[in-house]
């Protein structure tokens, strides 16, 4: 009889008991110097769920001599030569790269709406001023680095409830000629401030007292971004390059190619691969022509005008997704799409790259909870 049923419970999402946070969690002023400078390590405060850390930087140069100020290509994000997140367990899940990877990371990852920090003057984005004047090299900008996967549902949000074993990044500082190729006459200063934003604990119940879950889904599903250089050679007939194993699905590649001679992303996109080919165990599902390509990116990201330029995509920088699967934008996803891949799955890339150089491949995996793909999706 169906009053003798037993009724199932509804539980609502994470995100309907959790309310969000953020606060400043990090302060530290450093001047540049001819090396590199370790910063103290930035150990999170305990809070339920940690979604992501923004970090701000504030660039004060001096320049009384009126050297004609230049920057590098990779200014103001190469002030960061390495940057690394760790988890709880002092694991690396990002990292360790450069200021520079981090950008490109964040502008290729669909985490936001507003990605391209180049993008955003009106809030944080200030460019580096060039030339003579008396403050040229002076600049602001952010990075926001991503711990969840998806804002929608928090997905990927890391517990940090532990004061003894807390997230934590650890950065060091470039070289002023990391970031000037003409630097400010009495050098610079940066301040870097960090917020962390996240979820308090959830409450365990709504306003009609009906259950709510206590963790963002997928359990202890982590997403990862590794990085892998590879050395180039140029040919006219191709060249091949086999990735390294990755035991995950993966959500998405992230190319970065720079010329030997050149050193510059700019050189690289030159010379670029007329055709590439990602081969994916014995498929050969995408072989795609450099315009295609390009073509993908403006359609992913909505990238436009000259590369390097705001909002616009980033000389010799290739991404290649799999979290546009839910809407007409990279970063609306559902988590369908992404790459089923494991240690013994076999993916390399070939092309006719025009000069040699070096590849950086920069993956971003993710490990499903309880090593399930079905938790990213909701058991679908």
């Amino acid at each position: 009889m169906a009053d003798k049923q037993a009724v199932q419970q509804l539980w609502r999402p994470f995100v309907v008991g959790a309310r969000d946070t953020q606060r400043p969690d990090y302060t530290a002023t450093k001047a540049l110097t001819a090396t590199t400078q370790k910063l103290d390590p930035y150990k999170l405060s305990t809070i339920g769920f940690v979604s992501a850390v923004y970090i701000y930087v504030s660039i004060a140069a001096s320049n009384p001599g009126g050297a004609v100020v230049a920057l590098q290509e990779d200014a103001p994000w190469s002030i960061f030569d390495s940057l690394t997140l760790y988890d709880v367990g002092s694991k690396p899940i990002g990292g360790s790269m450069s200021g520079a990877d981090w950008f490109e990371v964040i502008k290729h990852g669909g985490y936001t709406i507003c990605d391209d920090e180049r993008g955003n003057t009106g809030s944080t984005y200030t460019a580096l001023t060039t030339g003579a004047g008396a403050t040229a090299g002076s600049g602001t900008f952010c990075l926001r680095i991503p711990v969840a996967i998806n804002k929608r549902n928090g997905l990927g949000a890391i517990v940090n409830k532990n004061a003894g074993s807390t997230l934590r990044i650890e950065a060091n500082l470039g070289a002023l000629s990391a970031i000037y190729s003409t630097a400010p006459s009495a050098g610079a200063t940066a301040t870097i401030t960090m917020v962390i934003d996240g979820y308090l604990d959830a409450a365990t119940s709504d306003t009609r007292g009906n259950p709510v879950h206590a963790e963002p889904p997928g359990g202890d599903t982590t997403q990862f971004l590794t990085k892998h250089s590879y050395a180039v050679n140029a040919s006219s007939t191709g060249f091949k390059i086999k990735y390294d194993p990755v035991d995950g699905p993966v959500r998405s590649l992230l190319h970065i190619f720079r010329t030997t001679a050149a050193g510059t992303r700019a050189a690289g996109d030159a010379a670029w691969a007329p055709q590439s080919t990602i081969r994916y165990e014995n498929l050969d599902p995408w072989v795609w022509t450099d315009w295609f390509w390009r073509r993908r990116i403006a359609s992913w990201f909505d990238y436009r005008g000259t590369p390097d330029a705001a909002r616009a995509r980033s000389n010799g920088v290739y991404p290649f997704i799999f979290f546009d699967d839910f809407g007409l934008r990279a970063g609306v996803e559902n988590g369908f799409k992404y790459l089923p891949v494991s240690s013994q799955v076999n993916m390399s890339i070939e092309g006719a790259w025009s000069a040699a150089g070096n590849l950086d491949v920069i993956v971003n995996k993710i490990y499903p909870g309880n090593a399930d793909p079905l938790t990213l999706t909701g058991g679908r």
